[in-house]
């Protein structure tokens, strides 16, 4: 018997029903807890990174500002080339730093949609389910 028949006979049946002792799959909300807990992790993880790259970032600008600083007072001795170099060799760094935090932003937003998402079902389920009393 298909599950929507049992459920059909037990609603519409005379007497009392338990309605409740109804296998109803999609109202187990267990996997979307255990996702929801996984998707959190991975946020929690992501947050970890993004903090490390954006300390990483805080460092090397220091860095940059620190050696154009000493590249400035030593101009005499320091070709320009040198200077050119330092400063394109900077820039690229800097853009691959930023390129990697911003994709680790993305990554964030997206598991934290999914995790929304997820939420969102669990709720959907949780609001489908009979009212106890109809035992």
């Amino acid at each position: 018997m298909v599950w929507s028949e049992g459920a059909k006979n037990k609603l519409f049946a005379e007497g009392k029903q338990d309605i409740l002792s109804l296998n109803i799959p999609f109202l187990d909300i267990a996997a979307e807890t255990r996702l929801q807990m996984e998707i959190n992790d991975i946020v929690d993880e992501l947050e970890v990174i993004i903090g490390i790259v954006r300390t990483q970032i805080q460092i090397l600008d220091s860095y940059v500002s620190l050696a154009e600083e000493r590249l400035e007072d030593a101009t005499a001795a320091a070709t320009p080339l040198a200077d050119t170099w330092f400063r394109r060799s900077a820039a690229e760094m800097r853009l691959r730093f930023q390129e990697r935090y911003d994709s680790l932003v993305g990554l964030r937003g997206t598991a934290q949609n999914v995790a929304l998402g997820v939420s969102r079902t669990a709720h959907s389920a949780l609001a489908l389910s009979p009212p106890t009393d109809l035992r």
